[in-house]
């Protein structure tokens, strides 16, 4: 194999290091892994980022490029798809509910028709206490075979309305997992700021999707007259603007430098036996750390020194555990995730000195996941 070579400025000291080309899979400290860029949205190379690569790199790049974009695609398609299952099951829940009614209508009128009967009525005591008639329709085979069937559906509308290990633990998890999932979607990891920056994040926090370029460009024109610790000069305002939407556009490539880099790190991770072994445990935990990046993204774009719930981070760790999954293997992750976001702002055509805008909420995430008593992984070959 030929190895081409190209130089990066670490994010930590500016000085420029070697990384080896994508080729041989080898990561920078850099976390490029030489697939800085595949994140994109199906773009001609360099419309965003400045590129110092050589020919073979560029080609590699934007055969990347084209493999996230179908990535993405399918994603859609998928995402269609449970929108449309959503759907489905909202119209049968009314369905049902109007049914449920109905049957229910019924046994109510047959047991006002019995209560009337006094032998009769003596019997309801005997054979139901009380002898009312809400006991009587929860009796009826239909009513229950509603009740059960409505049951179904918003345990199944539940899991379809939640990502990442959240679901995984509501579908497969033991009951300590299912009750700290079903914790984490009452309560999520974001603290919305108050006022009009929390205002911005409403929506996008709602709707579990990243900032658009229309948002973030709302936010910087809001930062320089937010008060206390949001307030932002008009420069910072745009630096957290630049990596913020790099970081959405990217988000891709950020989470593959996680995915690049637990391997190496910890060999045979993801094989039987442990932590992230089999694929709906492993893009359980891949879903969950995009998610962590969006996080990231509304932290750096809003200037949030504060945006983590302690309580919420606490039962995310929980979670992880439960799930068999040490907190720490994601924390890793999360710092791998914090280099190549570095990257691409040092890489950017807007600003290349954007990139320490995100540093401290990749940080205070990873310090979330690094909780007191965490084991070290233990891989078995």
């Amino acid at each position: 194999l030929a190895i081409a070579a190209v130089c990066c400025p670490a994010p930590a000291t500016g000085f420029l290091l070697p990384v080896k080309a994508v080729a041989l899979g080898v990561p920078g400290r850099c976390g490029s892994l030489g697939r800085c860029h595949a994140g994109g949205r199906g773009r001609t190379v360099g419309a965003r980022l400045r590129l110092r690569m050589n020919g073979g790199q560029e080609e590699e790049l934007q055969r990347l490029t084209f493999e996230a974009s179908q990535q993405r695609s399918r994603a859609a398609a998928k995402g269609s798809e449970e929108r449309a299952r959503k759907e489905l099951i909202r119209r049968e829940l009314e369905e049902l509910a109007a049914s449920r009614q109905a049957v229910a209508a019924k046994a109510s009128a047959l047991a006002e028709k019995l209560q009337a009967n006094p032998q009769l009525a003596a019997m309801m005591q005997d054979k139901l206490p009380g002898g009312s008639i809400e006991s009587l329709v929860a009796k009826n085979p239909e009513v229950q075979r509603l009740d059960t069937r409505v049951a179904e559906l918003q345990a199944e509308l539940e899991a379809l309305s939640t990502r990442g290990l959240v679901r995984l633990a509501l579908q497969e998890g033991g009951g300590r997992a299912r009750e700290l999932a079903a914790g984490l979607r009452k309560r999520p990891l974001l603290v919305l700021p108050e006022g009009l920056i929390g205002d911005h994040l409403k929506e996008a926090a709602n709707e579990e999707r990243f900032l658009t370029r229309e948002e973030l460009a709302k936010i910087e024109g809001d930062l320089p007259f937010a008060k206390g610790e949001w307030k932002q000069t008009e420069e910072g305002a745009m630096l957290r603007r630049v990596q913020a939407d790099l970081m959405r556009e990217f988000s891709a490539s950020i989470v593959e430098a996680a995915r690049a880099m637990l391997p190496l790190t910890f060999p045979g991770i993801e094989k039987e036996g442990n932590p992230l072994h089999g694929t709906a445990r492993s893009e359980a935990f891949y879903q969950e750390l995009e998610d962590l990046v969006r996080v990231c993204q509304y932290a750096t774009a809003t200037a949030s020194p504060s945006f983590s719930d302690p309580e919420a981070a606490a039962e995310l760790r929980a979670l992880f555990r439960e799930m068999a999954i040490p907190p720490i293997t994601a924390a890793e992750a999360v710092r791998a995730m914090q280099k190549r976001a570095c990257f691409l702002g040092q890489m950017s055509r807007e600003a290349p000195n954007c990139w320490p805008a995100c540093i401290a909420a990749f940080e205070r995430v990873a310090s979330d996941l690094d909780g007191p008593g965490d084991e070290a992984i233990v891989v078995e070959e």
